[in-house]
């Protein structure tokens, strides 16, 4: 969209002070991308697409900042989660409206959604090739990390009027198709009609050469009426 400007942000963690709210963008909607990399697949495209206000792409501790990243180090990836929402919403005033979650990012934002004031009130959240379970690779010493974190909350917690849109490829063979049955039997027990499934036939985990099929799902959704703006303002990007 005409008008788009594009920044790279770096938080702090914690941050100092009291900032107060950012005038010009105090309450907007933001579109949060949740996912190791913040170019990672389609995430880049799809931001410059969005018809919000503004989109943010989340790259974890070690990518793009220092820290060490681990594939079990989800409590401190959710730690990281929290201060950047924290410091969007405080710092910046933005109100977060939508969350893209892709594979493990899926975990550590549905854990945010349950879990925080803010996450009660967002309106969207697109889970794609997310993980329900934990089933991977790890060291022994991060056995015990992998099996403290409580992942169940999705069953009990998750807020009721969030519209869902879980799309999963057929031929998944990082995170079987099952995960997202599972995301189906769980979060269909919420509000009627709030959760959509789209299974794509004859691709992967990464969703390759499908791009376009994730990014008109989204904006279907966008356009039918599901997280639509407030009247008074208009979203742009």
């Amino acid at each position: 969209m005409s008008g788009r400007i594009s920044s790279k942000v770096f938080i702090p963690s914690p941050y100092a002070g009291e900032p107060k709210p950012g005038k010009s963008t105090h309450r907007r909607k933001l579109a949060l991308a949740d996912i190791s990399h913040k170019d990672y697949l389609f995430l880049r495209r799809l931001a410059t697409t969005l018809p919000m206000d503004a989109s943010l792409r989340l790259s974890v501790r070690h990518f793009e900042s220092p820290g060490i990243w681990r594939q079990t180090s989800l409590e401190q990836d959710v730690l990281d989660l929290h201060v950047v929402t924290e410091y969007l919403t405080t710092y910046f005033g933005y109100h977060i409206d939508l969350i893209v979650a892709h594979s493990r990012g899926t975990i550590l934002a549905v854990r945010w959604l349950c879990t925080t004031e803010e996450g009660k009130s967002v309106s969207g959240f697109v889970n794609v090739s997310g993980r329900y379970r934990i089933r991977t690779k790890v060291y022994p010493e991060d056995i015990d990390t992998s099996a403290n974190f409580d992942g169940s909350l999705v069953e009990s917690t998750f807020p009721q009027r969030t519209d869902i849109l879980t799309t999963h490829g057929v031929l998944d063979r990082t995170v079987p198709v099952y995960d997202a049955m599972l995301y189906v039997k769980t979060l269909s027990k919420r509000y009627p009609g709030t959760h959509s499934l789209h299974l794509m036939e004859n691709t992967d985990h990464n969703c390759t050469g499908r791009y376009d099929e994730v990014d008109s799902q989204l904006k279907g959704k966008l356009q039918s009426g599901v997280w639509k703006g407030t009247e008074d303002v208009k979203g742009k990007l």
